[in-house]
């Protein structure tokens, strides 16, 4: 098998099994739409209603403390009243520091206090 066969094959298999924890986000937390985790990227739950929605979501450093960091999100969904949701978690999606759901028409940014860098930036959106 040639080299970019198998590199193929071994990202396919890692972004299959990387959706297959989707649901469980989307299940811990009712009306979650889809979010951004640090490391990892972009996830859905696969509702048709995301086609028109825009999130990005991104990890912020502390200005004055090199050892903390925050999640910060922004969802664009043009006439809709919608939530962004930024956290820093544990690897296993335990909250350390929450914004809460940030609700408004159209645009929402939510940005969470700051924590150790050690903990995983993820931001969410829905309705």
């Amino acid at each position: 098998m040639g080299i970019k066969k198998r590199v193929v094959q071994v990202l396919s298999v890692g972004l299959i099994c990387s959706s297959l924890s989707v649901p469980t986000f989307a299940s811990e937390s009712s009306g979650v739409t889809g979010g951004w985790t640090e490391g990892e990227g972009y996830w859905n739950a696969n509702e048709v209603s995301t086609l028109a929605a825009e999130h990005h979501g991104w990890v912020e450093a502390h200005p004055y403390d090199a050892d903390l960091e925050r999640a910060v999100g922004e969802t664009y969904w043009d006439g809709v009243y919608h939530y962004t949701r930024a956290r820093m978690e544990t690897i296993g999606g335990t909250p350390e520091t929450d914004s809460g759901r940030q609700w408004d028409w159209d645009y929402t940014y939510a940005a969470s206090p700051y924590a150790a860098y050690t903990y995983v930036a993820r931001t969410y959106y829905g309705r």
